[in-house]
């Protein structure tokens, strides 16, 4: 999960940089789709995959979900500051908690739930959200946000019975399936350059998949949240050492609250 998180930073940090004026749905298309070239290798070895036609309701169901958060997704990191689609984001681990409790009937355990309570402090002290206006940009982070936490759930499920790389290749499968038709109405042509900015996003966020699963089979859903807020941390020393942002005192001590939170959880049984 940490790994995960440094790897989802730097994705959205080359999103942020490329400032591409494309339409949301054909730069999601173009993510998943480019991310299509890593998997060849492994397409090669499909004979070997283990599926049953009962994990396909799933896996498309799966698809749907990530397709919806990484569109509105897109949207909104163009009319929204990256700060406020960091804290909207950040409401993930409540709604993946919250559903695995409801849904995959995990123990909810009272270190677990103030771990992830402390985390939550520590976002908040870090980000510090005020009354705001509520425009078009945060109604799309908002349902980007439960549209993944669904496609984590929807992950953890298939977790346990297939192996890290089917999962994630038919999850770029149906994604880039799905947003074809869509991305074809409203295509715009990307430069050369947008092409190799969405393909190292799209190798960023491919292998961010990896550890999330891998990290899914490693133990149950609401102990890897909390982790997930460690991506505050890596987003502002991005923000302080690449794009030259001013070190606040409060990004120091949110950030000690979240190492602290996920502190107790590695150390929680």
């Amino acid at each position: 999960m940490v790994v995960t998180g440094l790897l989802f930073v730097l994705a959205t940090a080359l999103v942020k940089y490329l400032d591409s004026e494309l339409p949301a749905v054909q730069a999601a298309f173009l993510r998943y789709g480019l991310g299509l070239f890593l998997f060849l290798p492994m397409v090669l070895s499909w004979k070997d995959w283990q599926i049953e036609t009962r994990h396909f309701p799933f896996i498309i169901l799966r698809g749907v979900s990530q397709s919806l958060s990484v569109c509105f997704w897109f949207f909104a990191m163009t009319r929204i500051p990256l700060a406020d689609l960091t804290a909207i984001g950040y409401m993930a681990p409540i709604f993946v908690t919250a559903g695995a409790v409801l849904f995959l009937r995990e123990r909810l355990t009272a270190i677990r739930l103030v771990a992830l309570g402390i985390a939550m402090t520590g976002a908040i002290i870090i980000l510090r959200p005020g009354f705001r206006e509520i425009e078009a940009g945060y109604f799309a982070m908002i349902i980007a946000t439960i549209a993944f936490a669904g496609s984590s759930l929807l992950g953890k499920q298939l977790s346990e019975a297939l192996p890290v790389k089917v999962i994630v290749v038919f999850l770029s499968v149906t994604v880039t399936t799905i947003l074809l038709p869509v991305a074809l109405v409203v295509w715009m042509p990307p430069s050369g350059f947008e092409l190799l900015i969405f393909f190292l996003v799209a190798c960023f966020s491919t292998l961010g998949q990896f550890t999330l699963i891998m990290a899914f089979k490693a133990t149950s859903i609401s102990i890897t949240q909390p982790f997930a807020f460690l991506q505050l941390v890596w987003a502002t020393i991005l923000g302080i050492f690449v794009f030259g942002e001013q070190l606040d005192p409060f990004v120091i001590i949110g950030g000690f609250i979240i190492i602290g939170s996920v502190t107790i959880l590695a150390l929680h049984k």
